[in-house]
């Protein structure tokens, strides 16, 4: 069997046995389809793709690396991880929002009035 040229149309029975080498089976391509990862058209009572449309798919498919949850980082000197700082800085906030335990001491003495406002007029030459 020769191979299709990558825009050819292709029933999905042979999609799966030449992309897939037959460890796909054509109704996982029409799931995939369903699922709008391949693109695929219905002529004659037959789903018809392309190896073009097969790529894409395995594209779209493809599992993208997650990122460390912990936050910790390669780099760290000591094997820290950058949780701890985080974990500081929310302890930090959340001790900053504590009410006060007892009110504040006065800082004047009690012998001090406020003073009277008094307004200064000052006189201008030109």
């Amino acid at each position: 069997m020769t191979l299709p040229a990558d825009d050819e149309p292709i029933t999905l029975k042979e999609a799966s046995e030449i992309f897939f080498r037959g460890r796909r089976s054509p109704a996982v391509l029409k799931n995939q389809a369903e699922a709008g990862n391949l693109a695929v058209s219905k002529i004659g009572g037959k789903y018809f793709t392309t190896i073009t449309d097969l790529k894409v798919m395995v594209e779209k498919c493809r599992v993208k690396a997650e990122a460390p949850i912990s936050g910790s980082t390669k780099t760290a000197i000591g094997g820290q991880s950058s949780t701890e700082s985080a974990v500081l800085a929310l302890r930090s906030l959340q001790s900053s929002f504590r009410k006060p335990k007892a009110r504040s001491a006065t800082t004047s003495p009690t012998s001090t009035r406020p003073r009277s406002k008094t307004t200064t007029r000052h006189s201008q030459t030109y």
